[in-house]
């Protein structure tokens, strides 16, 4: 990999759909469908993507941007740029950034994008070698993008003009506004056990989770009412007590007594909905929530009840129960 002087990282380029967008007609026009294959470990789950004529795979986020893996970078010779020293950019260990690369060309169903730029972070570990990067909501919101959970499907659409008109798979469905906040992460505002809370969608884990200083704080739940669970995955930290809530409701649907890990300690930063500003530097994973978006992360075993649609620009979450038909 070869480096170069200081840039400033640009905002991510729209792909370009080309005629494939052309229209506004009020019914669904699917690109694509995924398997979604489980990546192993803490890295969700994987779709192809063309990368430069290659196939690849990426794993799937719903809160963060695209990344790209150090070693693809260095297998490929994109070149490395520093991003500039007055932008903060976290990865996943809460590690700052300081380079990205400018990706030649990208398809992603079809639709091509060139000269894209993205930020460079390791890969995590037991992640397979075939597996390139994050494939993050600054792509993906050039569709409008379904995630069928119980179903391990991922489906790419049209961007739809007609409010609801891609919730094909049921005749009625919630809709809430999705909130970008200052990180470009989306959240949506659900309620648990009746207190609003920022929420993010997390392929990555099983279980939901939370800060132990929210849960104290906000809801009353002191660490005595907590219990230890033997979490049946491989979630860090193993020790970390559950509590189960009483529900979590959005739109009229509701999730019964989720069962919602505590991260940290008693005394960590609170993220407000991704707003706290974070010193610089390396971070605590317990820390690692404040600039990750939502107060919660909502979990594999909550969303398989959910049938959800992302419509990025139209800022809205279509959802439904996972069971619901038309």
């Amino acid at each position: 990999m070869k480096r170069t002087g200081s840039l400033i990282l640009a905002a991510l380029a729209l792909l370009s759909p080309g005629a494939a967008l052309a229209g506004e007609e009020c019914r669904p026009q699917r690109y694509a469908a995924f398997d979604m294959t489980p990546t192993g470990g803490h890295a969700g789950f994987r779709i192809p993507v063309e990368l430069d004529g290659r196939t690849q795979q990426m794993v799937v986020s719903l809160g963060h941007q695209t990344y790209i893996y150090d070693r693809y970078a260095e297998a490929t010779g994109l070149h490395l740029h520093n991003i500039a020293h007055n932008a903060n950019h976290f990865g996943f260990n809460g590690k700052k950034l300081t380079d990205f690369v400018r990706l030649p060309r990208i398809a992603i169903a079809g639709v091509v994008g060139t000269d894209i730029p993205a930020l460079v972070i390791p890969a995590p570990d037991a992640t397979p070698a075939e597996v390139a990067g994050v494939l993050g909501t600054d792509l993906l919101a050039n569709f409008d993008v379904e995630v069928d959970m119980r179903a391990r499907k991922l489906s790419l659409f049209k961007p739809d003009p007609c409010d609801g008109a891609g919730v094909y798979w049921s005749a009625s469905f919630a809709a809430l506004p999705m909130n970008k906040n200052r990180a470009g992460q989306e959240t949506v505002s659900l309620k648990l056990d009746g207190h609003d809370i920022s929420t993010m969608f997390d392929l990555d884990h099983r279980y939901s989770f939370m800060s132990r200083h929210l849960a104290e704080r906000s809801f009353g739940v002191p660490y005595s009412h907590t219990s230890h669970v033997e979490w049946d995955d491989t979630d860090d930290p193993p020790g970390a007590n559950g509590y189960r809530f009483a529900a979590l409701e959005g739109g009229g649907l509701t999730i019964n007594h989720p069962l919602v890990r505590l991260q940290g300690n008693s005394n960590d930063p609170i993220c407000d909905s991704g707003h706290t500003d974070l010193p610089l530097g390396d971070l605590h994973g317990d820390v690692r929530a404040c600039f990750d978006g939502g107060e919660l992360k909502l979990g594999l075993n909550d969303l398989e009840q959910l049938h959800l649609l992302f419509a990025f620009k139209a800022q809205k979450l279509y959802l439904t129960s996972a069971d619901a038909y038309p």
